[in-house]
Order: C-alpha cells, then sequence, then structure tokens
C-alpha cells in the first residue's frame, strides 16, 4: 500500500497518504474504519489521524470520488488547518477545469494527465471541496505529482507538461503548446480560494444574507467585565429569506480604523486577542479586555449563506484606564508589579524582586530580600506550599508569569548590549566565578556584585554577567537568569517539546510537543532570534515519561558539562525536574494576584 509514501501535518492533525491502497471506494469515512476492498490496485487513500492530548485516533479514511486503478492518489499531500488537498498525478480525465464541489470526472480518455482534490473540514467531518484539473490538461503530464497548500493558496506541479513557453501566464489559461522538442518540459500551477468562502458571490441578491446595522457597544475599558459588543441575527434563528443558515466569520485589527487584514492570525479568537469570544454559528461577539489592551480596534465581520455574502464593520475603543496594581505592602519582602500579558493570558500581578531566602530568625518565614544566598534544596511541591503558605493570592511562579516577564524586559533597550534590542541580553551570575550562589544587593545600581565583573556593572553599563533586568516600567527584577534556577509551578512529564533528549538545544531547533509547545517556552516574537547569538537560554527537555517538573533560568555554574555560560538566559527551560525532589542549585521566588489577595494577609 506504501502507507506512509506522503505525509502532511499540522497542529494536531496528521495526514498520511498511502498511494499504492487498493480499495474501489468512492467515498470519505469519517471515522475510524477503512475499507478492506483490493479490488481497485494502486488506486490510493488518505488517512486523517488527530491528537486529543497525547492520544492518537483515525478521523477519517479519504478515497478519490472517481476512484480508478493506478490514479496513485495521495502520492503528493499537503494540509493547513482544515484544508488537505491531495495529488493523483496517474489520474485520468480529460476535464480542463475546476469543479467546485463534492463531484470528479469519470472519464478516463486522458493516460496519467493528473488532478488534485481538495478537502475541507467542518468540526470532525471531512469532504470534498473542489477537483482540480489543468486548463491545459494532456496526458502524461502527471498534474499533481507535487503539491503545496498554504491559508488559500494551492500550488501545483506537473512534470511532464510538455509546453514551449518561456514566460509566466498571470491569470486562468495555460499554454496548449506541446512542442515535441520540449517533452517533460514541466510546468507549475497557483490556485487561490477566495478567503474561506471560496467563490461566493456579493451583491443585491433575492434571499442573500443582508446584516442590518450593527448596535454595538463601541466603547470599554479595560475595567469592564465581559460585554457582548454584537449579536448578528439575520433574519429568524439566523437563517436567510429562503430558510439557510448562516455561517459568520471576524476579523479584526488594532491601531488601524480603515481595513482588516484576514488571515489566520486576526481571526477573533482568544488565541489572538485575550479575553475574546466569537460564536460563528449565531454571530455574537462578546469581550472581557484587560491590561493593556487600550486603543482602537477595527473588527470585520462576514455572513454566508454558502451562496452569498455579507459583510460590515465596527470600531471599537477600549479605555486604557487599568492601573498596574501596587506591590509594595505585600507580605514576604520586596515586590515588583508586572503589566498583563494577553500572547500568555495573564493578568497584571506582582512578583518577588529577589529570589526566596529564609529568614534568618524564623526558617518558617521567606523573604524577598538582597541579603544572603538564596534558599536552595527545595522540593517543587514545598515551594509551592511555602508561596501558598504567605496567604490567600500568593502562589509559586507559573510559567505564564515567567514568559510575561521576559516578554516585558526584552521591550527594555537597557537590558540589551549596546543599548539596542535584537544585540545580547546580560545572563547574570553564570560564568561559575565564583563557584556558588550568591547574595544580591539592595543598590540596584551594583548589578555586578560578588561577580568577578564588579566594575562599571550599573544599570546604564551592560555587562553579560550583570545580574539585574528592567522591565518596561524601568522597575528592577533580580537573577532571573543565572545564579539558581528557579521552579515554576509547570509540571508535564509527557508531551514534551521535541528533540525531546538529555541534551540542550536552541530554540530556533524545536518543534512543538503534543502538550509543552514552543511558544509556551519563548515568545513568538523572540522565533527569529538566536539562542546563541542573543543569549537567550536553551530548553533541555529530558526524555519523554521522566521529570516533568518546569525550572527556569539556568544557574551560575560554567563548569559541569551541562549548563554552561551558553545555556544560561532568560528563557533557559529544562524539563527534567522530579517534583518532590530537592536541588542543590535550586531556588524559587513566589508571585501575588493583588486582586484576590485578602486585606488578612497585608502586614
Amino acid at each position: 500500500d506504501y502507507f506512509s509514501q506522503s505525509i502532511a501535518f499540522h497542529q494536531d492533525t496528521l495526514a498520511v497518504g498511502a498511494y499504492g491502497e487498493d480499495s474501489n471506494q468512492t467515498t470519505i469515512t469519517n471515522g475510524s474504519t477503512a475499507s478492506s476492498d483490493v479490488s481497485s490496485q494502486s488506486a490510493g487513500a488518505v488517512y486523517v489521524y488527530k491528537r486529543n492530548g497525547s492520544t492518537w485516533a483515525q478521523e477519517a479514511y479519504i478515497k478519490a470520488a472517481n476512484n480508478s486503478g493506478y490514479d496513485y492518489f495521495s502520492q503528493s499531500i499537503a494540509f493547513h488547518q482544515d484544508t488537505l488537498a491531495v495529488g493523483a498525478p496517474m489520474e485520468d480525465s480529460n476535464q480542463m477545469t475546476i469543479t467546485n464541489g463534492s463531484t470528479a470526472s469519470s472519464d478516463a480518455s486522458n493516460l496519467d494527465s493528473g488532478a488534485v482534490y481538495v478537502y475541507k473540514r467542518n468540526g470532525s467531518t471531512w469532504a470534498q471541496e473542489a477537483f482540480i484539473k489543468a486548463a491545459n490538461n494532456d496526458r502524461y503530464d502527471y498534474f499533481g505529482d507535487s503539491i503545496a497548500f498554504h491559508r488559500d493558496t494551492l500550488v501545483v506541479g506537473a512534470y511532464g507538461e510538455d509546453s514551449n513557453q518561456t514566460t509566466i501566464t498571470n491569470g486562468s489559461t495555460a499554454s496548449s503548446d506541446n512542442s515535441s522538442g520540449y517533452s517533460y518540459s514541466g510546468a507549475v500551477y497557483v490556485y487561490k480560494r477566495t478567503d474561506n468562502l471560496a467563490n461566493l458571490a456579493v451583491g443585491s441578491k433575492i434571499n442573500q444574507p443582508q446584516i442590518g446595522p450593527i448596535t454595538s457597544a463601541v466603547t470599554l475599558s479595560e475595567q469592564s467585565s465581559a460585554t457582548q459588543i454584537f449579536d448578528l441575527n439575520d433574519g429568524a434563528d439566523d437563517k436567510d429569506e429562503d430558510g439557510d443558515a448562516l455561517t459568520y466569520t471576524c476579523w479584526f485589527s488594532k491601531g488601524s480604523t480603515s481595513s482588516v487584514v484576514e488571515s489566520e492570525e486576526t481571526l477573533c479568537h482568544h488565541d489572538n486577542l485575550a479575553g475574546i469570544s466569537f460564536d460563528a454559528d449565531q454571530g455574537i461577539l462578546s469581550w472581557d479586555p484587560d491590561h493593556p489592551q487600550g486603543g482602537d480596534y477595527l473588527f470585520k465581520v462576514v455572513a454566508t449563506d454558502n451562496h452569498y455574502i455579507d459583510t460590515k464593520t465596527v470600531t471599537i475603543t477600549v479605555e486604557d484606564n487599568l492601573e498596574i496594581h501596587d506591590c509594595s505592602n505585600l507580605a514576604g519582602g520586596q515586590w515588583i508589579s508586572v503589566a498583563a500579558d494577553a500572547e500568555y493570558q495573564q493578568s497584571d500581578f506582582c512578583v518577588m524582586k529577589y529570589e526566596v531566602k529564609k529568614n534568618i530568625d524564623n526558617d518558617n518565614v521567606l523573604e524577598s530580600i538582597p541579603e544572603f544566598e538564596p534558599l536552595v534544596e527545595i522540593s517543587q511541591l514545598d515551594a509551592k506550599i511555602m508561596c501558598q503558605s504567605l496567604g490567600n493570592g500568593y502562589d509559586l511562579i507559573s510559567n505564564e508569569a515567567w514568559m510575561s516577564i521576559a516578554n516585558n524586559l526584552a521591550q527594555n533597550q537597557a537590558n540589551w548590549e549596546n543599548s539596542t534590542i535584537g544585540t545580547r541580553l546580560n545572563r547574570g551570575h553564570s560564568d561559575g566565578t565564583p563557584d556558588r550562589a550568591l547574595a544580591a544587593s539592595g543598590d540596584d545600581q551594583n548589578g555586578c556584585i560578588y561577580t568577578q565583573t564588579m566594575s562599571q556593572c550599573d544599570l546604564q553599563n551592560w555587562r553579560s554577567q550583570r545580574r539585574t533586568h528592567l522591565l518596561a516600567s524601568d522597575q528592577v527584577i533580580w537573577d532571573l537568569s543565572g545564579n539558581v534556577w528557579e521552579w515554576t509551578s509547570y509540571y508535564r512529564p509527557t508531551g514534551k517539546a521535541v528533540p525531546a533528549i538529555e541534551a540542550y538545544e536552541a530554540y530556533e531547533n524545536l518543534e512543538d510537543g503534543a502538550v509543552t509547545t514552543v511558544s509556551m517556552l519563548i515568545p513568538d516574537a523572540f522565533r527569529s532570534w538566536s539562542s546563541v547569538s542573543q543569549h537567550l537560554g536553551h530548553y533541555y527537555g529530558g526524555q519523554n515519561g521522566t521529570g516533568g517538573g518546569l525550572y527556569r533560568g539556568g544557574n551560575w555554574d560554567n563548569n559541569n558539562g551541562i549548563t554552561g555560560l551558553n545555556r544560561v538566559g532568560v528563557l533557559t527551560a529544562a524539563l527534567t525536574g522530579v517534583p518532590e525532589q530537592e536541588y542543590e542549585d535550586t531556588g524559587f521566588r513566589c508571585i501575588a494576584l493583588p486582586n484576590i489577595i485578602s486585606q488578612s494577609n497585608v502586614p
């Protein structure tokens, strides 16, 4: 069957081609079964698998609607989001047009001319969206031998196409020349789908969707609770006049009130805009904005009955009126405030300025103070308990909070060499000299204290070993990188970002795991930078099924053969911690959510 001769993968879905599969089925099986028939030799098939957590299951078994022997359906496949393109380079029909729909030509007079089939998933159900043939279809062109697909653009190769043309044709035609001297010269065809609403008409048509004037709350604030912005109800129960059910699509733009780019990244989804909620069946848009989401937004909504579309836009202003909380009177020493981060769904919070130390007079009291070396040899579980002992609203730092801090400090040029963002971040005490963890200083201008780099190491002079970082607000945090590893509350022993091995990897070499994705470890905006060149830090996954407790930042030691100077950084991450285990080079710091801290916890 040649199962896995071609494969394509996007997010949690895997498509596997088997161009030698032999069944005579001409339909799609949505589910976990597949035909056992073997009467259509090398017709080909595609198997679609979906991952839920760490469990895979077959979602669909796809056969060509005009299934025929030796078509080699699935010799090439391409996949993006919910659309799958399948090439059958030896399909034989003489059609020269595109069929938008679920049918395909049964003609077999143009041997090995080739075809491409496009399938779309709705929920967990797959259906054919289009059957595509070359505009200059000819035998032995092998149209569909190679394909590529991204968003709404499909590229198809036909290595056997024979025309002598040496130019690009922009449009829907193709050369009919078949000069024998140019046999197998080859060609590429590019196809575009209109939005995700393929070829739907816009205009004054009877019974088309007609979105009425949008009545909406045009002004929100960061202090607002969840607010319905609009409900697009075109006729009763979101149907048009002749009873066709409507579906809606919504995109947004921040800062621009003139146009909206329609893309995966601008869809009205909470992954793209924190607090947003859009119901595609009812056209209801709600939003609970938070800090720092103040500004102007343009929303574009489209209604379709799968025949026609209608479009409306609405501008929303979010008032920037949510102040960062005061963190000066919290339990446990000195704290700083950190602004909310929409990318990590993190609201405003407070974080300890220093790594946790033990109170000199009471071992049961935690303190964020500059004096003394950090408290180490504490397990992840105990670190969480100790932070929570400070009172309601206190906890061990989460990975989301850590990432919010990293995102924040990267905006301050004082953390970068030559005060230029994108050069090199300072790493803190990480060169092994001295070979131990260090106390901090109450003087933020003395950021290299106790390291071998003592001179000219204030907040205005960058040094790789400087132990202080400045947030965008110019507040100072100590030892986020280097000195000692710091526990976070994150624990995932399986589904790690890959490669999950006993070695450090640069972030530019990582791929998403089933549970831990790369964006959970490094902000998307940093992905074009280098772990080494920009001093971001590295990832140490460890084998799947082992460890799983996440600690971050690296330690002081450049000579232990594992960490190394070039491994340490504010984004350094290791998923190898055993939650019950105590490590001599691992400490922690706490965070606090001021909006839920009870007054009884304030000294």
